[in-house]
């Protein structure tokens, strides 16, 4: 879509409704999920958008619980070369860090009870190395997380699992819109 620069026109309900409908994220799909280990989303990421924000809200079982993630390619996962960073806040008050070097998921969603997050998608359907940054709460922390999948490989999925049990919920996806 061109760029209108307005200097001494006026801006039309027709140009606000054009550009309203233009930009911003746009909705892809939600998985909603019930007592399972492992939530495969596939067929979600494609060349329509480069990169996504995924809203997480899940219960995992038994407590606590750590739930993985991986990127998928049809429904395979992929499981080397995730490097990542955790830090966060206990709420009682200390400070929780930790690194994944090289291993064979992206990052552990750490709860007892529940979890609300965001996470954003960089690239996964290119074939540069995807990118992830997402920030949440749940019953004992607030965290950010940031890594990198270090393989040049086009992806349309990612999967959420949990390696002690199972887990409950709903993750909403959005693409965000090329202009």
């Amino acid at each position: 879509m061109a760029v209108k620069t307005f200097t001494t026109e006026v801006l039309t309900s027709a140009d606000t409704n054009t550009y309203l409908a233009n930009s911003g994220l746009v909705y892809v799909t939600t998985k909603t999920f019930s007592a399972t280990s492992t939530l495969t989303c596939s067929s979600v990421f494609t060349s329509t958008y480069d990169n996504y924000v995924a809203v997480v809200a899940l219960s995992p079982t038994p407590s606590p619980s750590i739930v993985q993630t991986t990127m998928l390619s049809g429904t395979t996962p992929a499981t080397t070369n995730y490097y990542s960073y955790e830090a966060g806040n206990l709420w009682a008050g200390s400070a929780d860090v930790t690194s994944n070097p090289s291993t064979a998921y992206w990052f552990g969603l750490r709860s007892a009870n529940y979890i609300f997050a965001t996470m954003s998608i960089w690239q996964p359907s290119t074939t540069n190395y995807t990118s992830f940054s997402s920030e949440g709460v749940d019953d004992t922390q607030s965290w950010q997380a940031r890594g990198v999948h270090k393989t040049a490989t086009a992806y349309d999925g990612i999967q959420f699992y949990n390696a002690s049990g199972n887990m409950s919920g709903t993750i909403t996806f959005y693409g965000y819109r090329k202009a």
